[in-house]
């Protein structure tokens, strides 16, 4: 399943503008009451920690500073109901009935409304087979986590097998899952501290890859670390 994004920020057109004020000026002109009217204020989006993230058990502490470093900012918007864990694994499975391959939004993690508007993506794969020796993009450094994994300045996945109950495939072969961490919207211009980039989103992807396969039931967690790996291999 593929979350939508959160609010468009786009400004009233000029037509727009217009009609509200005709209408401003209609309902002054009509001579009920002294003008005034009630209305509702607007309600703020919630603003939460890392940790509450993507259904509050995929964001480790560690993770939370990445996203810190990621996106300039230690508190986010609350993810939406259908944005966690649970919910992309279950996803995950329903896809896997029927097919090798398939992909799904995790979660979209926020700046607080008000602020800079910065976005990342985490998603997930079903790969139709292991990565086998093939090298991932130039741009990744190259990390020991899982079957594949490499982080870069604007990103970072992990590939891993994931041998469970619910996901067994032919003759009993794994199942190749990837989970990636992306920035999302308009693209920007990374920040300047390549390796603190390239750390920050191993971190958080490793993050998210582990509660994911802890919540399919990988054996062994899918081969994943207990810690994320951040150096080149």
């Amino acid at each position: 399943m593929l979350i939508g994004s959160r609010r468009s920020r786009v400004a009233l057109s000029g037509l727009g503008v217009a009609a509200a004020l005709m209408a401003g000026a209609v309902a002054c002109g009509s001579g009920g009451g002294d003008g005034e009217k009630d209305t509702e204020p607007a309600t703020a989006a919630k603003s939460v920690a890392p940790e509450e993230l993507c259904g509050g058990a995929a964001i480790s502490a560690g993770a939370g500073k990445g996203l810190e470093v990621i996106t300039g900012s230690s508190a986010f918007e609350e993810s939406g109901a259908r944005a966690t864990v649970a919910d992309a694994a279950r996803a995950l499975k329903e896809t896997f009935t029927g097919s090798t391959s398939g992909e799904g939004d995790i979660c979209r993690v926020h700046t607080p409304e008000g602020t800079k508007d910065v976005e990342v993506r985490i998603t997930w794969n079903l790969l139709g087979a292991g990565p086998g020796d093939a090298a991932p993009a130039s741009k990744y450094t190259v990390l020991d986590m899982g079957e594949r994994a490499g982080a870069a300045v604007d990103g970072a996945f992990v590939d891993f097998a994931c041998r469970s109950g619910e996901l067994s495939g032919p003759q009993g072969s794994p199942a190749h899952v990837a989970v990636n961490a992306e920035p999302g919207g308009m693209p920007t211009e990374p920040g300047s501290d390549a390796e603190a980039l390239k750390g920050a989103y191993a971190t958080v992807v490793h993050s998210v890859s582990l509660a994911m396969a802890q919540e399919l039931g990988c054996e062994s967690d899918g081969g994943l670390p207990r810690t994320p790996v951040t150096t080149r291999k």
